[in-house]
């Protein structure tokens, strides 16, 4: 058992929703593809310079999702705001652009990662993907969250486990989709459990760390 409740969409908004499932298992696929290439790990929640966040994840797997030019016009050594990479906002790939409606910003995402203690990302570094593949345990690692943000700024959900939960999904009324460390995607209902929602952010590895 998986230890929570999903519930079945509603009818709303077909062709929105298969793109949202395609977009997450794209990035889904494009971040497994990164780990076979960094040593199994996943990308860090932000590339770093000076001791500080610059650019998003979203930046980082770039390569493999194919848009291998828009990569490498990126200065990594500069933030996600500085002239150069600001005039890059607008080359957003499709794949993290909303599905519903036209955002009045042609440059900002419901995807993002959960970033926080516990959490699938957790400190400044990439998690080991083996740890957290695991169908019985699901370990949430892309979701729609409840407020966009500028594709390539490390900007993520928070979590806390001394604070409230966060809010997911911002596009569709009845809930929201999810991709997990495993590559699959699924639909959580808004009446998800706040206990359910917790485990699927806070999961054990496998190897009980």
């Amino acid at each position: 058992m998986l230890g929570y409740e999903s519930a079945q969409p509603c009818e709303d908004h077909p062709d929105a929703r298969a793109r949202t499932v395609h977009n997450l298992r794209f990035i889904g696929w494009a971040m497994h593809n990164f780990t076979r290439k960094n040593g199994g790990r996943l990308p860090a929640p932000a590339i770093r310079g000076r001791d500080r966040p610059l650019l998003s994840w979203r930046v980082a797997i770039l390569p493999y999702l194919e848009e291998f030019r828009l990569y490498g016009r990126f200065h990594l050594d500069e933030p996600w705001d500085s002239p150069h990479n600001a005039s890059l906002l607008e080359e957003m790939p499709r794949v993290y652009a909303p599905a519903i409606g036209e955002d009045s910003r042609s440059y900002v995402t419901y995807y993002q990662g959960i970033v926080g203690p516990g959490a699938l990302f957790d400190g400044q570094e990439g998690p080991q993907i083996a740890g957290f593949i695991d169908a019985e345990n699901p370990t949430l690692m892309v979701v729609e969250a409840n407020h966009p943000v500028a594709w390539s700024r490390p900007d993520d959900v928070r979590y806390d486990p001394a604070a409230p939960l966060p809010e997911l999904g911002g596009q569709f009324a009845d809930g929201s989709y999810v991709g997990f460390a495993d590559g699959s995607v699924r639909f959580l209902g808004r009446q998800i459990a706040p206990e359910g929602l917790r485990g699927l952010i806070t999961r054990r590895r496998r190897n009980g760390s």
